[in-house]
């Protein structure tokens, strides 16, 4: 596995919607280590960088699968009370 180019990590941080503090602490490491990978300062390990993706890809699917469970406010009265579920 090769190791990723700094625009191959800027790319990623927006598909998946993440700042650098975020996409840093995905992988345990510090916003200032993952700036310094996309600014080309030294490069990011390849197991980091596989890491990266496979957490990236994980955390979306438990997004989506969140919103597949989620329950009308209409069809739950508790949430509609105390306002815990919005309507779009």
């Amino acid at each position: 596995m090769k190791t990723p180019k700094p625009n191959d990590l800027i790319m990623f941080r927006k598909i998946y919607g993440l700042t650098q503090y975020a996409a840093a602490r995905l992988v345990g490491q510090g916003e200032r280590s993952w700036r310094g990978y996309e600014l080309g300062e030294h490069r990011m390990p390849a197991g980091l960088w596989m890491l990266a993706r496979v957490r990236a890809i994980e955390l979306r699917r438990q997004a989506d699968r969140r919103r597949e469970m989620s329950v009308p406010v209409s069809a739950s009265p508790v949430a509609e009370c105390v306002g815990a579920v919005e309507v779009p």
